[in-house]
C-alpha cells in the first residue's frame, strides 16, 4: 500500500458509545488496522464461503452445519468468532452482524430491561460471570448490575478486545481464556448471576450441558443462571444448533438445577432462567410477584 494514500493515513480517533451512559475515547478498540485489512472489508461477506485471511480472519465455511459433532462445533466457533479483525470489520463488535442485521445500544437496553432486569432483584452489587462475551456487547449491560465480573471466552482476541474496551470502568473485572468447554479458570468462585447471551445459540448441546453442569457448582444458593440458546433446534439461518427449550429443562434437571422461567425472545431463541434445586419456594413466590408488578408498571 502506498503510504501517501488516504487508506494509509491513520483515522482521527473519535469518542464512541460503549454502553449504558458511557462514552469511551478509545481509538485502539474501534478503529481497525487499515494497513492490515487493506481492501478486505468488501470481501468479508457472511454469505461467502470463506473469510479473508488478509484481514486476519481464519478460513471457515459459513454454510457448514455447526453442530455435526462436538469437535466440529468447537472448531467452527473458534474460526468464526475467534479473530479480532472479524469483530472490528465484519461484525462491528456484535452491533451489526456481517454488515447486515443491526442492533442499536437502545435496542440492547430495552432487551436487557425486559429479559434480564427482573432477575437482578433490584440489586446493583452482583458478582457476575459472563460466558462468551465476544466483543463485549452484552457485557456493557451486565456492568450496570455488577460490583465485580469475570469474563470467560475461548478466544484470546475477544478477551483482549474486552480488556481494552472496559479498562476505563471502575468495576473489577477478571479475564479468562478457556478451551470452549471448561470453566476451570473460575473454579471455586461463587456468583450471583451467570449469563450467556447470543453465543450459546451456536454451541453443540453437549457443550451446553457441560457448561451447565459446571455452572451448577458456581452459582450461589439464591443466584441465577441466565442462558440464551436455540429453543427450536437446528437452523442454518443464524447458525443455530440442535438445542431446544425442552432439552434445556432436561439438562438442568441432570445438573441438579431447576428451570424457573423460559421465554422466547424471538421466533427461535429462548431465554432460560435456571436456579439451584434447593432454592426456597418462598423465593419463587416473591419473584413471581415481582415479575407481575414489573409487567403492570411497564418495567
Amino acid at each position: 500500500m502506498n503510504p501517501s494514500s488516504p487508506k494509509a493515513t491513520a483515522p482521527r480517533p473519535t469518542p464512541r458509545w460503549f454502553g449504558w451512559k458511557h462514552w469511551v475515547y478509545s481509538p485502539a478498540v474501534i478503529q481497525p488496522n487499515l494497513d492490515e485489512i487493506q481492501d478486505a472489508p468488501q470481501a468479508l461477506d457472511v454469505r461467502g464461503s470463506q473469510a479473508v485471511t488478509e484481514a486476519g480472519v481464519s478460513t471457515y465455511q459459513e454454510t457448514l452445519i455447526v453442530d455435526v459433532d462436538r469437535g466440529t462445533n468447537l472448531a467452527w466457533n473458534r474460526a468464526r468468532w475467534g479473530q479480532r479483525a472479524g469483530w472490528e470489520v465484519r461484525d462491528h463488535y456484535g452491533y451489526r452482524w456481517g454488515g447486515g442485521y443491526a442492533q442499536t445500544v437502545g435496542d440492547l437496553v430495552r432487551f436487557t430491561d425486559k429479559f434480564l432486569r427482573p432477575w437482578t432483584f433490584g440489586r446493583y452489587d452482583l458478582d457476575i460471570m459472563e460466558l462468551s462475551p465476544g466483543g463485549g456487547r452484552f457485557t456493557s449491560e451486565l456492568l450496570r448490575y455488577a460490583s465485580k465480573m469475570a469474563l470467560v471466552d475461548m478466544s484470546p482476541d475477544c478477551i483482549e478486545v474486552c480488556r481494552e474496551r472496559f479498562r476505563y470502568f471502575p468495576t473489577r473485572i477478571s479475564y479468562h481464556v478457556n478451551d470452549g468447554a471448561s470453566l476451570a479458570a473460575v473454579e471455586g468462585a461463587q456468583f450471583d448471576l451467570i449469563a450467556c447471551y447470543d453465543s450459546m445459540v451456536h454451541m453443540h448441546p453437549t457443550v451446553i450441558e457441560g457448561y451447565v453442569r459446571q455452572m451448577a457448582g458456581l452459582v450461589r444458593a439464591n443466584g441465577v443462571i441466565w442462558l440464551d440458546h436455540s429453543g427450536k433446534g437446528r437452523r442454518e439461518s443464524g447458525h443455530r444448533t440442535a438445542m431446544t427449550a425442552e432439552a434445556m429443562r432436561e439438562i438442568a434437571a441432570r445438573a441438579g438445577l431447576r428451570v424457573v422461567d423460559q421465554t422466547f425472545r424471538n421466533d427461535w431463541d429462548c431465554v432460560s432462567v435456571l436456579r439451584r434445586a434447593d432454592w426456597k419456594r418462598s423465593n419463587r413466590r416473591a419473584i413471581r410477584n415481582r415479575l407481575r408488578r414489573l409487567t403492570r408498571s411497564g418495567g
